[in-house]
């Protein structure tokens, strides 16, 4: 997938939020010109809302793989999978005709990876 457009599509999914991404426990596995992580994380999301929680809390880890292309270490494969979410996740505008056209791109079946 390109960049630019993974790029996109994470402006226009937390711009309307504040967020605070934690990372820990990285576990790297390098061969040769690639690569296996397990990289846990948490996620803090807030917005003022007039209805429900301001929060929105999600918990797990990446699973990546990455390959050394073109002189660089680039993303080859993102899984995130979480363990538990709480609050409300009606802080994402899942109307917004420009968030439905970037995320119908970024999930697209030709960008899915079998593993």
């Amino acid at each position: 997938m390109d960049a630019d457009l993974w790029t996109r599509f994470a402006e226009v999914i937390l711009s309307p939020v504040r967020r605070h991404h934690q990372y820990s426990n990285f576990s790297v596995t390098i061969d040769g010109e690639k690569a296996d992580a397990t990289i846990y994380m948490v996620a803090r999301h807030w917005k003022a809302t007039d209805g429900g929680a301001s929060e929105y809390v999600q918990n797990g880890w990446y699973e990546n793989s990455f390959g050394w292309i073109d002189g660089q270490w680039k993303i080859t494969r993102l899984l995130h999978t979480y363990q538990w979410i709480s609050g409300n996740g009606g802080l994402f505008d899942f109307s917004d005709p420009e968030l439905v056209k970037v995320m119908g791109l970024v999930f697209a079946v030709e960008n899915r990876v079998a593993r």
